[in-house]
């Protein structure tokens, strides 16, 4: 039972079928504001986005205490720790769902 809108009543006929790569052809919005190139390339030198960006070969220096050491049998603990609700809640979705 679908739900209608108060006022008109709606039907298939109303809604146009359009395939989604029409919609993406059609739909080609203009930019909020005008912005020149020169006056782009000029924003993002100031702004410095592109110093933030890593270049490829660039090593990034990562702090040894950032990183946790932990066995083997921490990560497996980690892992049941984890798998185990997941799996049951998935197991009580399968039986309940039809």
């Amino acid at each position: 039972m679908s739900r209608q809108r108060k006022g008109k009543p709606t039907s298939s006929k109303d809604v146009p079928m359009v395939k989604p790569s029409e919609i993406s052809k059609k739909k080609t919005r203009k930019p909020l504001i005008e912005i020149s190139e020169e006056e782009q390339q000029r924003l993002i030198k100031e702004s410095g986005v592109l110093k933030q960006i890593p270049r490829p070969g660039q090593v990034l220096s990562v702090d040894a205490g950032d990183l946790e050491d932990m066995t083997f049998g921490e990560e497996v603990g980690n892992v049941l720790f984890h798998v185990v609700p997941l799996t049951f809640l998935l197991i009580m979705m399968d039986m309940c769902v039809p």
